[in-house]
């Protein structure tokens, strides 16, 4: 009888002691085409997110094909959503511009923006691309960077 409590102690102990984790998304837009089909490239998606966040990703699914680039959903398993600092952002407009006029002079940029980031931020971005506006006229590239 001791034996059998002694087990039951230690299950509801460990039970107690687990740290639940819940299943978020997280979403990559215009990420740079780096395969030819969008569901070849899912998995260096997951091995970057991964070795940024140091947390699992359970799926990446490839969910738009655009001229340039690809957007990604990923979910991951963790205690909490992750706080991610990045310089995307989503304007309520249907028309936007980015910085630069092509992509060579957004990736001529792009060390220079990811080091300013670093030092304001503290923080070692994971997700480092030149995305297209392809909507856009003028300048139609920016910088994502995603900590």
């Amino acid at each position: 009888m001791f034996r059998f409590v002694s087990y039951l102690v230690l299950v509801i102990w460990a039970i107690g002691t687990a740290s639940f984790a819940d299943v978020f998304t997280f979403k990559l837009r215009g990420y740079p085409k780096k395969e030819r089909n969008c569901h070849a490239q899912t998995e260096a998606i997951a091995e970057e997110f991964e070795k940024g966040t140091q947390l699992k990703a359970l799926h990446v699914e490839c969910v738009a094909q655009k001229q340039t680039g690809y957007d990604f959903s990923i979910e991951y398993e963790s205690p909490q959503k992750l706080n991610l600092v990045s310089t995307e952002y989503e304007l309520s407009f249907t028309y936007s511009t980015g910085r630069y006029r092509e992509q060579n002079e957004c990736l001529t940029q792009l060390p220079i923006q990811t080091q300013l980031f670093e030092q304001a931020t503290r923080l070692k971005p994971f997700f480092t691309y030149c995305r297209s506006l392809e909507l856009g006229a003028g300048k139609n590239w920016e910088i994502i960077l995603i900590a």
